[in-house]
């Protein structure tokens, strides 16, 4: 009975634990948004940037997690430091038409090697194929 109620306490402890690290470490956040073009006022764009984050996903290895929650066309991942330090890349559109890439980096005080090359090839990338249309904010 005693040993349950230690494996109990200690697992509370250890999620609390978790918490406190998520809270105390930062997390890295780059947005790309494509907005619409001129013309339609929709942005018919969406699978050409899905691709786009998929070869990139492809080149570095990172998991295609398939559409979760915000991440409503694509989502991919990939640890950094094992249990630790992960990167990610949402792609969703907005109700505006506008397409939005989110790259985060959890636990992060300053960009991992990967994270900023995924930056960095985004930004090139996205810039190539629709110019002014891309804001990175």
């Amino acid at each position: 009975m005693t040993s349950v109620r230690f494996r109990r306490l200690f697992a509370v402890a250890g999620a609390a634990s978790g918490l406190v690290l998520w809270a105390c470490h930062p997390i890295r956040y780059a947005a790309f948004v494509v907005n619409p073009t001129p013309t339609s006022g929709f942005s018919t764009d969406s699978s050409e940037i899905v691709g786009l984050a998929q070869d990139l996903a492809a080149r570095h290895s990172l998991r295609n997690e398939g559409l979760k929650g915000a991440c409503g066309l694509a989502l991919f991942s990939a640890e950094v430091v094992p249990n630790a330090r992960y990167v990610t890349i949402c792609v969703e559109q907005m109700d505006s038409g506008v397409i939005r890439l989110s790259l985060r980096e959890a636990a992060a005080p300053s960009w991992s090697p990967l994270g900023d090359t995924l930056r960095a090839e985004l930004t090139d990338s996205l810039r190539a194929h629709f110019g002014s249309r891309v804001e990175i904010r």
